[in-house]
Formats: C-alpha cells, sequence, structure tokens
C-alpha cells in the first residue's frame, strides 16, 4: 500500500512548484527596519502573522504607520492637484517612472514629511485664496449684470420722478439687500445713506424691491412660488444673460437671469426675502440715484480689472508650486517611498516582540533560504549590532503555499490555469502544456489563415513595442489585450498553420502546388482537333480514379470548387477533433500518473490510473483507431463503414447480418470488441471498490494499534491528563468520495468527447460565415462596373466602400468575435475536459513580501 501523504521526492522545475519550507528569523530591534526593508526588495519570503487577536491599533508599530498614512494623505492631496492642472499632468504621465527608489532612512523619512507638509500647506493657502478671489469675481460680474439689465427701468424711473409722477415713485428702487462684501467703507456708507433715503420714500407708499440673479431653470418655479404666496401683490421681472457665468461652488458653467421683484408692504418683502434664500439666488444693491449708480459702476469695473490681475498671478504662483510638486524627484518619488514604508512597518507589525529581540515567521523556498540567511547575516554584521541573526527551519504541518517562478511569457497561461484554481502543493502545473495546446485548440476552431495573420501582426507589434505600450494607458481592455499578448502572437501563429492545412484564407483557397484533382478525359472530347487541351467536368461523373499525386500540404484547394464541400470538410472536421480530443485527454491521465509518482501513491496508480488508462483506451482509443483505419483502408465511398452504428453495435453486442457497409473491415472485429468492452466493463469496479476497500481496512489495522498503544499509555498517565484524537475521514466518505471520482471519470469521459466536437462546430461556423462576408459584401464590389469609364469609376468607388465595409466586418465580427468565442470556448476545454484528469487545483497561491508586486499593483490600480 503506498503512502498518500508523503513529501514529493521529484525536483523543482516549471512544471511543479518551488519546495517550500517554514522559517523562523531571529532579529535584533536595531536592524528589524532595515532586514525587513530588504527582504521587501528581494521579493523571497510570505510573511506569517503572529500576532493574531492583537487589535491593529494595539500592534508594535502603530505609531509608525499612522505618521506614514498623514504623509500619504498629504500626497494624495498633491496628486489631486497636479491632476487638475492638464498640461503638467500630461508631461508627468510622459515621463518614466523612477526607477529604483530605495528606501528613505529615519533622517530622510523626517525631512521627507517636512518637505511634504510644507508643500501642502502653502498649496492650501494659495488655493483658499484663489477661491476667495473667485468668489469675489463671481460677485461683481453678477453685479454688473444687474446694473446693466436694470438701467433702462432706472432711468424711467427717475424721469418720472422728475415729473412729479405718484405712479412712479411706488416703482422707487428700494436698498435692501445682500450687501456686498468687496465695497469699501465710504462706498458703505454711502449706499447706507441711499438705501435709508429710498426706504423713507418707498415706505411712504409701502413699495419694496429686491433684484438679483437665478438660475435658468429656476425661473418657472421661483415665479411660481411668489404668485402664490403674495398673489397680485408683486411684480416680477426676468432678464436674459447672454454668457453663462461660472460658478465658483460648481466649478460649472451656469446659466443665471436677472430677476427684479416689487411688492407691496413689509410682510411681503420679508416672504420674498426667505423665498430668494430658499432658491439660493444672489441679492444685490442697486442705487436709485444717478450719481451713486454711476459710482458704483466705476467702482465695480475697476475692481474686476484688478482682481483678474491678481487671479492671474495667483494662477502663476500655483502652477509653480504645482510644477515642482510634479517632478519626478519630488511626487513621484515619494510616492514611491511612502508605498514601501506603509509596506514595511505592515510587515513589521506582523513580528513578535520578545525580549531579546524580534521573531518572524515565514514562508520561502527551499532554493532561496541561503540567500535569505546571508542577507540577514550581513545586515547585521553592518550595523554592528551584537548577537547574531538567525534563521531556523520550522518543522509543520501547514498546507505549503503553490509557487511557480515565471516570466512574462509564461504568466499569461499560468494566469489562465489559476483562474481556474491554485495547483495543490507540488502538484503538476498544466500551464506548461496549456502554452502550446490552449492556442492550438484555439486555432482548430478559428483556423484562417489571413485572419491569423492579422492576429499575429497586432501581437507581435504589442511584443516589439512592449516596453513604450506598457505605460501608454491604464485601460482595463487595453490591458487585457497587452498583457496577454504572447498567448495572442501564440494563437495569431497557430491560426495560420491550421489555415494553410485547412487551405482557408479570408474563405478562399490557394493553389500553390496544383491540383491533385483528376478527372478522365471522354473519348469523344476533342475540341475540334487532336489536342485536348481543356475540359469541363461534368456533374454526372461521380467518381474519379484515384492518381499517385497527392496535394503536399493541407487540403486540395479543388474542394473549394465542389458542391460536397461542407460534407467533405464536416467529416474530415468533426473526426480530426474527436482525435485531438482524446488525445488530450489521454495525456491528461498520464500526467496523473507523474502526480501519483511524485505522491508515492501505489494504491492510487495500480487502482486508479491504470483502470482509468484500460477505460479509456478500450473505447475511445479503439474508436480513434477505426477512423485511422477507416482513412488509411477505405477508399470507396459506396462500401465506406459507419464507426458510429458500428461503435453502437459494440455496446450492444449486436452482430446482426448487415449490408456491406457495415460488415466487418478488418480481421476478428468480434473478438477484439469483446475484449475491448470487457476490459471497459471491469475497470469500473476496480476503480469504484477496491481503493477505498484497502484504505478503509488500513485505517482499522491502524486504529487497532494506536488504541492499544492508549491504552498501555493511559495506565502510565498522570490523573487530569486528557487526550485528542486527530479528525480522520469515515469509511462512508471514503466509499462516496471514490464512488464520485469514478462516475465523474467514467460519465465525463463520453461527455468530454462530445464536448470536443465544438472544435468542429466553430470552425464550421468561422468559415461559413467568412464566405458570407466574401459573396455577399466584397464580391458586390469586384462584380461592380463595366465596360464604360464612367462605370469603370462607379465600380472602383463601389469596390473601395465595399472592401472598407468588408474589413471594418472581418475585424469586428470574425477576428474579435469570433475570436473572443474561440478563446472562451479553449479556456473550457482546458479547465474541464483536460485539467479534470489530473488537476485538483484546491491550493494556494504564495504571496511574497515584494515591492515590485506592490508597486505593479498600486499602479494598475
Amino acid at each position: 500500500m503506498g503512502k498518500e501523504n508523503g513529501q514529493p521526492p521529484l525536483t523543482t522545475g516549471v512544471f511543479r512548484s518551488e519546495k517550500m519550507n517554514l522559517y523562523n528569523m531571529f532579529v535584533q530591534p536595531a536592524v528589524l527596519f532595515d532586514v525587513t526593508a530588504e527582504l521587501g526588495e528581494l521579493g523571497i519570503v510570505e510573511f506569517q502573522d503572529l500576532n493574531e487577536g492583537v487589535n491593529a491599533f494595539q500592534r508594535t508599530f502603530v505609531d509608525e504607520v499612522r505618521r506614514v498614512e498623514d504623509i500619504e494623505r498629504h500626497l494624495l492631496y498633491l496628486n489631486e492637484q497636479v491632476m487638475n492642472e492638464d498640461t503638467i499632468s500630461i508631461n508627468m504621465s510622459n515621463n518614466p517612472l523612477p526607477q529604483n527608489v530605495p528606501v528613505p532612512k529615519q533622517r530622510e523619512i523626517i525631512r521627507m514629511e517636512a518637505n511634504v507638509e510644507e508643500l501642502d500647506r502653502n498649496l492650501r493657502d494659495v488655493n483658499e485664496h484663489l477661491q476667495q478671489l473667485r468668489i469675489k469675481q463671481m460677485e461683481f460680474i453678477e453685479m454688473n449684470h444687474v446694473l446693466l439689465k436694470t438701467h433702462r427701468s432706472l432711468e424711467a424711473i427717475r424721469r418720472d420722478t422728475r415729473t412729479g409722477s405718484v405712479i412712479n415713485e411706488l416703482f422707487q428702487i428700494d436698498g435692501d439687500g445682500v450687501e456686498l462684501a468687496q465695497f469699501s467703507k465710504v462706498n458703505r456708507q454711502r449706499l447706507k445713506s441711499v438705501s435709508a433715503a429710498d426706504q423713507v420714500n418707498s415706505s411712504k407708499y409701502g413699495m419694496h424691491t429686491v433684484m438679483g440673479l437665478i438660475r435658468t431653470e429656476k425661473c418657472t418655479p421661483f415665479h411660481t412660488m411668489i404668485w402664490r404666496i403674495c398673489g397680485p401683490n408683486a411684480l416680477v421681472q426676468f432678464h436674459e444673460i447672454d454668457t453663462p457665468i461660472d460658478d465658483v461652488v460648481t466649478e460649472q458653467l451656469v446659466k443665471k437671469k436677472v430677476f427684479v421683484v416689487m411688492c407691496h408692504g413689509y410682510k411681503l418683502y420679508d416672504k420674498i426675502q426667505k423665498i430668494c434664500e430658499g432658491f439660493r439666488t444672489s441679492v444685490y444693491r442697486v442705487p436709485s440715484s444717478k450719481e451713486e449708480f454711476r459710482e458704483m459702476s466705476q467702482y465695480i469695473e475697476t475692481n474686476m480689472k484688478d482682481i483678474k490681475t491678481v487671479i492671474e498671478q495667483t494662477m502663476k504662483q500655483r502652477c509653480r508650486l504645482v510644477s515642482a510638486v510634479s517632478q519626478p524627484e519630488n511626487l513621484r518619488t515619494w510616492q514611491i517611498q511612502v508605498t514601501k514604508l506603509k509596506a514595511i512597518y505592515a510587515m513589521m507589525n506582523l513580528y513578535r516582540k520578545t525580549e531579546k529581540g524580534f521573531i518572524g515567521e515565514v514562508w520561502c523556498a527551499e532554493t532561496d533560504m541561503k540567500r535569505l540567511q546571508t542577507e540577514i547575516e550581513s545586515i547585521s554584521v553592518r550595523a554592528g549590532v551584537q548577537g547574531q541573526a538567525a534563521v531556523e527551519l520550522v518543522a509543520t504541518n501547514r498546507i505549503r503555499p503553490t509557487f511557480y517562478r515565471m516570466n512574462k511569457f509564461t504568466s499569461g497561461f499560468q494566469g489562465i490555469v489559476d483562474s481556474y484554481g491554485i495547483a495543490r502543493y507540488r502538484e503538476m502545473n498544466p500551464a506548461p502544456y496549456t502554452a502550446i495546446s490552449f492556442p492550438f485548440l484555439f486555432a482548430i476552431m478559428f483556423a484562417d489563415a489571413g485572419h491569423g495573420i492579422i492576429m499575429f501582426l497586432f501581437a507581435l507589434w504589442m511584443v516589439l513595442f512592449e516596453r513604450k505600450l506598457s505605460q501608454a494607458s491604464n485601460n482595463e481592455i487595453w490591458l487585457m489585450f497587452f498583457n496577454g499578448r504572447y498567448i495572442v502572437l501564440l494563437m495569431g501563429c497557430f491560426s495560420i498553420y491550421t489555415g494553410a492545412i485547412y487551405n482557408d484564407m479570408f474563405a478562399k483557397s490557394i493553389n500553390l502546388f496544383g491540383s491533385a484533382f483528376v478527372a478522365p478525359m471522354p473519348q469523344h472530347y476533342h475540341n475540334g482537333t487532336n489536342n485536348s487541351s481543356f475540359y469541363q467536368f461534368s456533374k454526372e461523373e461521380m467518381y474519379i480514379d484515384k492518381s499517385d499525386f497527392v496535394y503536399p500540404f493541407g487540403i486540395d484547394p479543388v474542394w473549394q470548387l465542389s458542391e460536397n464541400k461542407i460534407i467533405f470538410l464536416n467529416s474530415f472536421k468533426m473526426k480530426l477533433s474527436v482525435i485531438l480530443g482524446v488525445l488530450q485527454m489521454l495525456f491528461g491521465v498520464m500526467i496523473s500518473l507523474i502526480n501519483h509518482i511524485n505522491f508515492r501513491s501505489t494504491l492510487s496508480i495500480i487502482f486508479e490510473f491504470i483502470p482509468q488508462l484500460i477505460w479509456l483506451l478500450s473505447l475511445f482509443g479503439y474508436m480513434i483507431t477505426l477512423i485511422f483505419i477507416k482513412w488509411l483502408r477505405v477508399w470507396d465511398p459506396s462500401k465506406a463503414p459507419s464507426i458510429l452504428i458500428d461503435f453502437i453495435n459494440m455496446f450492444l453486442m449486436k452482430y446482426p447480418e448487415q449490408p456491406e457497409y457495415l460488415r466487418p473491415w478488418f480481421a476478428h472485429k468480434r473478438e477484439i470488441q469483446t475484449i475491448l468492452l470487457a476490459m471497459a466493463l471491469l475497470s469500473v469496479p476496480i476503480m469504484l471498490l477496491v481503493k477505498p476497500t484497502i484504505l478503509v481496512c488500513g485505517k482499522r489495522r491502524r486504529t487497532k494499534h494506536i488504541v492499544s498503544k492508549v491504552d498501555n499509555d493511559i495506565e502510565s498517565m498522570p490523573s487530569g491528563t486528557e487526550t485528542t484524537n486527530e479528525h480522520e475521514e469515515s469509511t462512508g466518505d471514503i466509499y462516496i468520495h471514490q464512488a464520485i471520482h469514478t462516475i465523474e471519470f467514467c460519465l465525463g469521459s463520453i461527455s468530454h468527447t462530445a464536448s470536443y466536437l465544438r472544435l468542429w462546430a466553430l470552425s464550421l461556423a468561422h468559415s461559413q460565415l467568412s464566405e458570407v462576408l466574401w459573396n455577399m459584401v466584397l464580391c458586390k464590389g469586384l462584380n461592380a462596373g463595366g465596360d464604360t469609364i464612367t462605370q469603370r469609376i462607379i465600380g472602383a468607388i463601389m469596390l473601395f466602400l465595399a472592401f472598407g465595409f468588408w474589413a471594418v466586418l472581418t475585424v469586428l465580427i470574425l477576428i474579435l468575435m469570433e475570436g473572443l468565442s474561440a478563446f472562451l470556448h479553449a479556456i473550457r476545454l482546458h479547465w474541464v475536459e483536460f485539467q479534470s484528469k489530473f488537476y485538483i487545483g484546491d491550493g494556494y497561491s504564495f504571496q511574497p513580501f515584494s515591492f515590485d508586486a506592490i508597486l505593479t499593483a498600486r499602479i494598475e490600480d
């Protein structure tokens, strides 16, 4: 009986995860920061939390974390200000990120903190001052609009006042309203005196006036509200403003109107004031005196010019500050340093503090252990601390993390595998095989050399200019294509190959070697001479004698002209799909053997792998053997046997008298099929019962041995001592688990074989859709035109338009949409049909403490 959970003996490689061990690091407090920073640069260890259950605010380095977070908060504000400046943000984005930024020392942290706080404070002061100036400018602009729009009304009132008209006195402009904060004390006193005089005159007749600005969309509800409250006792007028006003609060251009409200009585006046406050209007005073009106106009015009000058100077000062912040040695460097500091202190909080120092627990690859120990010791020696740092191996039964060393080529395929599930520790990794099988199965479904060339060139462009394109955009869709550029490159390359096999390029075939098609020449046809130079094939001739010449590579281009092209290609692609599917599933079963050997599971080798191999080869291996025999031996279509009916009869064990095309086409077929079927059926109970029975018997023997040992030990145990038993799988669970696994494999192999027919279905759909676009779009342009010059010009225009339409549809539908469909189906075939034969995928990934990984994730976010 084999060992189910032994240490794997095989060496590390790309086909299996690295050997991982748990280590304890003993670090002196003086070098704790430097050691953690160096480990972040190396990226070879994953820290474990030795302070579980301790609140984040009770950790050792909580003050340092808060300090770094304060600096980060200032940097977020500075970065926001830089991004608001379009020119500066574009220049900063064009500059490459600083490389190899070191972790700052304590003195450098203090200096950086002071610089960041000073820039933050200066920039906030400038922004606050600029905001106040813009508010004042907006108020002057609005007041100027009020004066301009009410000027004619005031002139009419003055003329009526000189004539002594009592009615005109009813329209005196009242001075009550919101006083402008920017008026000088002299002007304020002058306005107050004018307002007092106006109020005396207006109070004589009880008339009051309110002027200001309101948003255009609020005019109708504003007017309605006043009418409902005041009725006919208030008069409302609106004046259009041609240009929108820059609202400082909302940072938007807002359309407003000047409103004038005249009412009778103080009570209505108070209500109108409250209505204006509710609608958030801007209410301003307007003097009724002509001299005061002229002085106010001049005052506003002068202040508008002054404020504009001050705003321009303030903007220049702000631009200088933002430009200084945006320098690579400032903002970008500080952001990287703060990110590293925050990560360092977060890891330092995972150490356990003792009287002699700090203890850290890390996962590390066995091959990196010497490097880890050397770095820690060298840092301690350079710092001159007393007491050597030590790294000790910890014996543990914990589930170890899965770690693969990847590069930019393998990372894409590893991502496809990991999306389904992380491999169990030391389990065989499907990614190296997926790197070839995935683009190949995709190409079987895509299968057009022309479309493959376009895809290949696009991926080749991304590969050749990957350094420049890596920082081109943070768009999620673009990053998806760019990160998978090597996958797309291989998909395009394999599509060119399969398209050449199918002899399919933009729905057309290419005759490179000359067709092997041979038609017999009728004796009666000589074209009037003894030289028979050409002959048109007749549809009545059903079968052609085979010649010695065969088209050297791929499918003969003459099939493009035949009426039974679809029948032939469907048969070929369907059989090819089944062959490839069975071979890939068989390969997956063979990989499971390597897993069993690696985990030293003799039981699984004898009573799982061998029966699975017998089941698969007896049924589906025999089926693809029949396909090859039919291809190699049967040439007469009238006598071609049916593999499907033959296979069904094999399961039913029926061998009736059959027509010629169903009779045995090789010797001893009945005996061979009976033996293969018996072997397949016998393998099922072996898979189902033998292994769990042996495991249950072994479990009972171990239980008896443990019980007898415990009985002997209990007599010598002191009173009060407790015993604990580890949880073991029950007998029923063992049988149920094995039954599920057996049923899944047996039934799954049948359904998975049928599932591989999607290779044929998608290839057929792609080729037919490509042919439809060629015939219905591009051919219309090719056939347009005529003999005259006008017809030729029209034909050229039609061809240009048809080609453009055909090219756009080809890229959007046949390459993008059909490519995405084939991509998803290829993922399905690998996740379910292939990986289910050997891949468990219940592990967890190794997450090393790495500055590069942290910064990369931060940039992507």
